[in-house]
């Protein structure tokens, strides 16, 4: 079986299941108070994605926002982050994309969601673990965001490719969640639930090397990543970085302020 090329970025749930407490590690639960409440994984800090979000769809919260949320976790640059979620993976994504935006060193994603982890009777409790507040220091990366102004400039670069990870009818415009039909301009498909492994959140390393190619996704390019708030796309963000694509950026944004904007082109 093929390797993920950059496989340090996904973790098995045996390994978590070895290493739930570990001094070093922080694990991270992506999904809503109320449903970590109930039960989540041993030892799982809750940071529900909104909290790191601004009001505005889509927008990563700021840098001090960002420090303070993860610092009062328990959560500090020198932690290891493995982060989950309890579907498809995009919440949990977001996140990764986050933490790598804000420059964490070591941060993880788990290759399966908390329904499979439950039903596997492996550790879970309704008790939030008791961590002292630490001190993270945000050091934005902008080489791995793409603003729309940033889009427009790149928009007929030979060099650089967007990719549209919505459903096929959004892309085409036959469904619309708000503004103007379509996608951005030149932009190549490929729907997020794709790429989804049948009891994890990545399907085997070979079928998404050829999901990738049948996209027309190279390497040698520049792929910035969208969708309608940024949750489908970060975990295509998530894809990209985990089969070693080196250049990968993420309009965090998306669809919900590219269609809005009428200074901004759209292809149906």
């Amino acid at each position: 079986m093929i390797e993920y090329p950059n496989k340090e970025i996904l973790v098995d749930a045996d390994w978590l299941t070895t290493h739930l407490d570990d001094n070093n590690l922080r694990i991270v639960d992506a999904r809503m108070p109320l449903q970590y409440s109930f039960a989540h994984i041993k030892n799982a800090i809750n940071i529900a994605v909104m909290e790191v979000m601004n009001p505005q769809p889509g927008y990563i919260a700021s840098k001090d926002i960002f420090e303070r949320i993860l610092g009062e976790r328990g959560i500090s640059n020198e932690h290891t982050v493995v982060v989950y979620d309890g579907s498809d993976g995009s919440e949990a994504a977001r996140l990764f994309w986050s933490l790598e935006y804000y420059g964490h060193p070591r941060v993880k994603v788990l290759n399966v969601n908390f329904m499979k982890w439950y039903k596997d009777k492996r550790p879970v409790t309704a008790v939030p673990p008791d961590f002292e507040e630490s001190t993270f220091t945000a050091t934005p990366d902008e080489g791995k965001k793409a603003p729309a102004d940033y889009i427009m400039k790149v928009l007929n670069d030979p060099n650089t490719l967007i990719l549209d990870t919505r459903l096929r009818e959004e892309y085409s415009g036959a469904y619309v969640f708000g503004g103007r039909p379509g996608h951005i301009p030149g932009a190549k498909l490929l729907p997020w639930n794709e790429c989804f492994g049948k009891d994890s959140i990545c399907r085997p390393a070979g079928e998404l090397a050829e999901l990738l190619e049948g996209a027309g996704v190279s390497k040698e390019k520049d792929v910035i990543t969208y969708c309608w708030t940024g949750l489908r796309s970060s975990y295509m963000y998530f894809v990209l970085r985990l089969m070693d694509y080196p250049k990968v950026r993420h309009y965090d944004a998306s669809f919900s302020e590219w269609a809005f904007r009428e200074d901004l082109p759209v292809e149906v």
